[in-house]
């Protein structure tokens, strides 16, 4: 229940004043305090009745919860009633969200016979999904001499959504390899979309994490106010059909009425009732001077409106069904199976989940061998609209465990350092034996002991290392094992104890190996018409002769679309236009091709497709800047003594071209126009002027 109750009230006519409050606190908990004054002050402005009539609503600081109830109280002063018997008085309320008015309703009240009455009722709103983030009330009345009356104010609601979604793990801690649960909470009939990722993914980029707020962001209105300037006032249209050139008069007293409420909640009212403030009319000799040259001076703007992609991702869950169980402080242990850490995704799940009439769903799932913090969230969309869950946090942790250092690749023949740390947050000490199980691919140095041995003491770590020389190529696997053992020897002070669960940690990582020597590659191309029939072609791959042993490798491409090889980098292809104004165009150009072709066949992203905007609009700032005044264009701009034939048309073409997709002044295109009309030969041809650097402009 949401309720805003206890305030101060004044009434002020025709004029404003500052209002100063103090409130006296005294600490009984201590015998030596004194009392002391807490001050605060408010502005309090006029608002315009002609009766002297007024509604005020309680004002609300308080963010509203969804799903409850707001019960807001309105006082009232109502004067010019019939005095001799009580009435009824129509009191309308409406309430607006996101630019729309969502309820719309009214409260019969008795005003007592007497010509001024005062008095005060409660209206109950339900506070829902609809209402978010920002809802309006406005509350007015229409009186019986033909005024109307009101008041408006604004609360602050939860960001929350129809769809009511939840997500949370069957446990929050456990070890890697475990079995656990993710409990799913939607509306029935929900398609869910579920994704665990590794706490790191999010604080590289948490700008692009979505929440309730990043979802209410891209909402068009989240709150009307006012409206456009254009629509001219009511002052204004009054005093316009006193005399065209007057204008209302500007008062230094800031009163309010009905009016300039509606305004600022953005509606619009048609009714032959009295709800404005008089209004003072002056004529502006100045305005009326200037008004004839404004109208020459119009401008259209034009809103570009990008596509929202909808991307979908699939990923095989991958899960390992086995659990470590090992005992420990036995002479003489019976076999055990070494369960090898190997599985490190940044991405644990990423899935659609369909969620039943039940609204519940539970989905079983294998902890990956990662020792992080995972970060869940779920996106759900069904009849009654979107939701969105909380983050829900799982931590994958042993309390004895090895990590690698491993750089991501190598070259053949150069050596490094293997790092191995390991980490005890037991409340003991350990005896802990290190050792590289496997270096696939590998030479282990002869300085250097494949086995270690040291005492690692509670929240402590020891790190260990291993140089090696890397012989393979390719993909290799390190293998490095901790385990702790039982010892009579002493850590320090302590005796050293073996845990029974979790005595032994083995991972495995990967480390790339790349041949030495300089990368070469050689690319052989076919254009084929099948053309209904199978066609052979054969290509004869000769391979230098001092290549080095074990690096050659070929795939095969084959492609439908001879711009598909193109496409697939991008990133390649759109390129920051910079440099002189040739350098400046030859990368500029690829830009626009880039955008239609993408367009035409669907592939345009709105990522691509900023990155590419973006692009054009430094290119096109940037060539301006090697303008002449006779609008051509040269590669240096002024410093050149004139401009080019051949790049101010490439220029020219260009920039018609990027019209559709950022702004061209006309101005330049119609400077560049005029520059060609000048130098146009009667054969129809145009003079060669000024000098091209690169003539493959031409």
């Amino acid at each position: 229940m949401n309720g805003c109750i206890g305030d101060i009230r004044q009434r002020v006519d025709n004029e404003w004043f500052y209002s100063g409050y103090q409130a006296i606190y005294q600490d009984d908990h201590h015998h030596d305090a004194h009392p002391y004054n807490v001050s605060a002050h408010h502005v309090v402005h006029p608002f315009y009745s002609k009766s002297k009539s007024y509604l005020t609503i309680q004002k609300c600081q308080q963010k509203l919860a969804c799903d409850s109830e707001l019960h807001v109280g309105v006082h009232y002063i109502i004067r010019g009633m019939a005095a001799e018997a009580d009435s009824d008085l129509a009191v309308f309320y409406l309430v607006m969200a996101r630019g729309v008015i969502v309820n719309m309703n009214s409260k019969t009240i008795s005003i007592k016979g007497s010509e001024d009455s005062e008095g005060h009722f409660q209206l109950s709103l339900p506070v829902s999904a609809d209402l978010s983030p920002i809802a309006r009330l406005l509350v007015f009345a229409i009186l019986p001499g033909g005024e109307i009356t009101g008041d408006s104010a604004k609360f602050q609601v939860s960001q929350c959504f129809q769809n009511k979604v939840s997500l949370h793990f069957s446990v929050a801690e456990d070890l890697p390899k475990s079995h656990i649960s993710l409990n799913l909470h939607a509306e029935p009939n929900s398609l869910c979309g579920l994704r665990v990722v590794d706490r790191s993914v999010l604080l590289l980029k948490p700008e692009t994490e979505l929440t309730q707020g990043s979802i209410y962001s891209l909402l068009p209105v989240q709150d009307l106010q006012n409206y456009s300037n254009d629509l001219k006032s009511h002052e204004e249209h009054y005093c316009e059909l006193q005399d065209p050139f007057s204008k209302p008069e500007p008062s230094g007293l800031a009163m309010g009425d009905l009016g300039q409420l509606l305004k600022d909640m953005g509606l619009q009212i048609l009714t032959d009732t009295e709800f404005h403030k008089p209004t003072n009319c002056f004529i502006d000799r100045v305005y009326d001077d200037s008004i004839m040259y404004m109208n020459f001076f119009d401008a259209a703007d034009y809103l570009e409106m990008d596509e929202m992609p909808v991307l979908a991702e699939e990923m095989l869950d991958a899960s390992n069904e086995l659990n470590i169980n090992i005992e420990a402080n036995k002479i003489q242990p019976p076999r055990r199976i070494i369960e090898i850490r190997k599985y490190f995704p940044e991405t644990w799940i990423w899935d659609l989940v369909p969620v039943r009439s039940s609204g519940i769903v539970s989905v079983p799932i294998t902890v990956p061998d990662s020792i992080t913090e995972w970060k869940g969230s779920m996106f759900c969309t069904s009849h009654v609209g979107i939701g969105i869950s909380n983050t829900a946090t799982f931590k994958a942790f042993q309390p004895f465990f090895v990590e690698l250092a491993l750089p991501f690749a190598v070259v053949r023949t150069e050596g490094f350092t293997l790092n191995a740390k390991v980490f005890n947050y037991l409340s003991q000490c350990l005896v802990v034996k290190v050792t590289l199980l496997n270096a696939q691919g590998f030479t282990v140095t002869a300085e250097s002991d494949t086995e270690h041995m040291t005492c690692i003491c509670s929240q402590d770590s020891q790190t260990f290392s291993w140089h090696l020389l890397a012989t393979g190529l390719g993909q290799q696997n390190l293998t490095v094992q901790a385990e702790s053992i039982a010892s009579e020897t002493l850590c320090g002070n302590e005796m050293a104890i073996v845990p029974a669960k979790g005595a032994l940690d083995v991972i495995r990582k990967s480390v790339l190996i790349k041949p030495e020597g300089i990368e070469t590659e050689l690319t052989h191309n076919s254009l084929v018409c099948p053309a209904g029939k199978p066609i052979t072609e054969e290509f004869q791959l000769e391979l230098p002769k001092d290549i080095i042993e074990g690096s050659s490798r070929a795939y095969v491409t084959v492609l439908g679309d001879i711009l598909s090889s193109a496409m697939e980098n991008l990133d390649g292809l759109l390129r920051l236009p910079t440099g002189c104004g040739e350098q400046n165009m030859v990368k500029f150009a690829p830009n626009i091709y880039v955008l239609r072709y993408l367009n035409k066949t669907d592939q345009l992203t709105r990522d691509i497709q900023e990155k590419a905007v973006g692009y054009l609009r430094t290119g096109y700032q940037n060539q301006l800047t090697y303008k002449h005044r006779d609008g051509s264009f040269s590669a240096f701009g002024d410093t050149d003594h004139e401009g080019n034939t051949w790049l101010t048309a490439f220029v020219m073409k260009s920039f018609a071209s990027a019209r559709q997709y950022i702004f061209i002044d006309n101005d330049t295109l119609g400077d560049t126009v005029r520059f060609f009309q000048r130098h146009q030969l009667e054969s129809g041809c145009f003079r060669n002027l000024g000098y091209l650097f690169n003539n493959a402009l031409k």
